[in-house]
């Protein structure tokens, strides 16, 4: 049976260790960061890290087929990263350590070879779980001061979203008449070019003032989804907020069809009536039912806004030359957010193709070229699913479309072809 964890965020330093156990072994993962624990002992967080990290490993080769790799950590070690789980309620996105561990317990053949063990150290921890949760200040219900603060962050974001797609026409015009110019069109002064980037400065400005408003207001936007996620108002209020997000973060280039589709139009703070039909009542739906799927619709628009929200922030790590294998642990996460981006599974065979060239190991190197071609493969096969998400139905838009990307995909796949 294969399970697969939620997705988690490690903290900087646990990066930093999973950067060096990405490419080992596991047993030389497991050497290594019980090597990382005596030598730092004070970095208890990065250590969680990296136990989540080996066990998602296993979790995903349990999926390839590999059965050996089993978690056999010393009890002092466990019981160090079960104080740490309890001390900073961190259980990796889930309730508590109990579900977590139910999750991994899950995989056949079993993860650690003493499940036993993990058993009793999390029992020995569950009172004081409970009591920490006990004595934890609950959260404030949904009212109207808070109702009242979302709709204002929302409108004044919608203002500026909709001031910079008005100015946008602007900075395109001004953009295309100072590209004929250098292009070599004689019919074009100096003055009129002058004028025009007068006019594209001035658009820039409008644009980033209002894109810099609609970005300060995100923290606070999302502190509310944090803490009434449950409200579907809510829910449909921070879609539309990431979507106009991401939408105002390029100028010249214009963001997916999904997201523009998500960003245009005002916030629409409606509730929709659950209340369910004769029919509906006859198939066994209810209002309780009606109203979870519609939640779960919301909730992949969620996760696919928020893994392309993530994945923007990797290319300017990217450009600012941090660790490949940063970079692609953060990928592997959002792919367990959001599996249909192609985008993520090109940028994934891009880096572990590029990746591949720094091992002089001929094993290794094969590795990481295997993995490549694997990213290539699915990216091949999620096309028109891409495609379908975008809403292109024409079939000529598709087929450019498809040539693109079939482009892209095999400037990766065929030089790695060729060194196999």
């Amino acid at each position: 049976m294969f399970e697969q964890l939620k997705a988690y965020n490690p903290s900087e330093k646990g990066r930093e260790l999973i950067a060096l156990l990405f490419p080992l072994s596991h047993l030389e993962r497991e050497k290594n960061i019980v090597e990382y624990w005596n030598h730092y002992p004070q970095e208890k967080q990065a250590v969680l890290d990296g136990f989540h990290f080996i066990i998602q490993e296993i979790m995903e080769s349990r999926q390839a087929g590999i059965k050996s790799d089993v978690i056999n950590l010393p009890e002092s070690l466990l019981e160090m990263i079960l104080n740490q789980m309890v001390a900073e309620k961190n259980y990796f996105t889930y309730k508590d350590s109990n579900q977590f561990f139910d999750t991994v317990f899950k995989t056949k053949p079993a993860v650690f070879k003493d499940n036993e063990l993990i058993i009793k150290i999390t029992q020995k921890h569950f009172k004081l779980e409970t009591e920490k949760k006990s004595t934890s200040k609950p959260s404030l219900p949904y009212s109207d001061e808070i109702d009242t603060k979302l709709k204002s962050i929302c409108n004044v974001a919608g203002k500026a979203y909709s001031e910079l797609t008005r100015i946008q026409r602007s900075i395109n015009n001004s953009q295309k008449f100072i590209d004929s110019y250098k292009s070599g069109k004689s019919d074009i002064s100096i003055f009129e070019v002058k004028l025009a980037k007068e006019t594209f400065l001035e658009s820039k400005k409008i644009y980033n003032d209002n894109s810099s408003i609609i970005a300060k207001g995100m923290q606070h936007i999302y502190e509310i989804y944090q803490n009434y996620s449950d409200q579907i108002v809510v829910k449909k209020s921070y879609i539309k907020y990431l979507a106009k997000l991401l939408g105002s973060r390029e100028a010249r280039n214009p963001p997916e069809n999904y997201i523009l589709a998500l960003a245009t139009g005002d916030f629409d703070f409606n509730v929709p009536d659950f209340e369910p039909t004769d029919l509906q009542l006859q198939h066994g739906k209810t209002r309780y039912s009606l109203q979870k799927e519609y939640s779960l619709i919301l909730q992949k628009d969620i996760n696919r806004l928020e893994a392309r929200y993530r994945k923007r922030k990797l290319t300017i790590m990217l450009k600012n030359d941090v660790a490949k294998t940063k970079i692609i642990q953060e990928l592997q996460d959002i792919l367990k957010l959001d599996p249909m981006d192609i985008k993520t599974y090109i940028f994934l065979a891009k880096l572990f193709a590029d990746y591949s060239n720094s091992f002089s190991d001929h094993k290794k190197r094969g590795i990481f070229r295997e993995q490549a071609l694997r990213y290539c493969e699915t990216a091949f096969s999620k096309i028109d699913d891409y495609l379908d998400l975008q809403a292109i139905k024409q079939m000529k838009d598709r087929d450019i479309a498809r040539s693109g990307f079939v482009k892209t995909i095999s400037s990766i796949r065929i030089p790695l072809i060729k060194k196999t």
